[in-house]
């Protein structure tokens, strides 16, 4: 048993290698210039995917997600998102939604 375990641990380290983290968030900011549609990279199934909120709920309608995932509740665990707040866009500072 402690042996199957330490191989999985090891597959999981190896499918979650930075350098497949950096793949898919090069693949995420292609595919966000190229549809203008928001990405995040979430670790699933061993491997690093990159989603948008229609496929969250393409794989909610097909059933392999449960009803109550959404996009709102993965957020938290993505590792990447395309449109995510930088200090030069909060509002306070004057960029997107006016400053104070």
């Amino acid at each position: 048993m402690r042996f199957k375990q330490f191989l999985l641990s090891i597959y999981v380290r190896f499918k979650g290698n930075p350098i497949f983290l950096k793949s898919a968030i090069r693949k995420a900011d292609k595919l966000s210039k190229k549809t203008g549609k928001r990405y995040r990279v979430f670790f699933l199934k061993n491997r690093y995917e990159a989603l948008t909120r229609e496929d969250i709920q393409r794989r909610k309608h097909s059933g392999e997600w449960g009803w109550h995932v959404n996009s709102s509740n993965l957020e938290p665990h993505s590792f990447y998102d395309t449109e995510s707040v930088s200090i030069t866009n909060h509002p306070s500072f004057g960029g997107a939604g006016g400053g104070l």
